[in-house]
């Protein structure tokens, strides 16, 4: 799977909140790598991820979910 693949991914699967989390605890941890779904994550890359997805994918998403909002229908007025 391609990088920005993955990125949008975790951003539609909801794992991304894990994996800042993740990269948050390293972070405090001062630790240079941390396991995410079976992969080593280096720390480094693992901020631009998520300097990423706050800046982009995020806003995109959330763009994307408000305008595919359908009102629901009530024929019972």
């Amino acid at each position: 799977m391609s990088y920005m693949k993955w990125i949008y991914a975790m951003v539609a699967d909801n794992s991304y909140n894990i994996f800042k989390m993740m990269y948050q605890q390293a972070v405090e941890k001062n630790i240079s790598a941390f396991m995410f779904q079976g992969s080593e994550i280096k720390t480094a890359y693992a901020k631009s991820v998520c300097d990423y997805v706050e800046k982009h994918c995020i806003p995109e998403y959330e763009d994307h979910i408000l305008q595919n909002q359908i009102e629901p229908d009530f024929p019972f007025e």
